[in-house]
């Protein structure tokens, strides 16, 4: 398989995409319109890998202040 750093950058972007777009989904689906300021704290993060975190803390967190915390500690 031929290695590309260019391809590993656009996977990359497109596992951050999906990761935002996941996290988004759920919240919106437990508490209706996501405030745009966690769309913002969402939209800096740059490491895929916590997303896997952010998406479990979105379908578990009471409110969205614990979902707000998490993803300023995440930041």
């Amino acid at each position: 398989m031929i290695e590309s750093p260019l391809i590993e950058e656009l996977l990359e972007q497109v596992r951050i995409e999906a990761g935002r777009h996941c996290i988004l989904r759920v919240l919106a689906a437990r508490f209706g319109s996501v405030p745009d300021d966690l769309i913002q704290m969402l939209n800096a993060i740059r490491d895929d890998q916590k997303f896997d975190v952010l998406i479990n803390c979105a379908a578990l967190c009471p409110d969205l202040e614990v979902s707000r915390q998490r993803l300023q500690a995440g930041r």
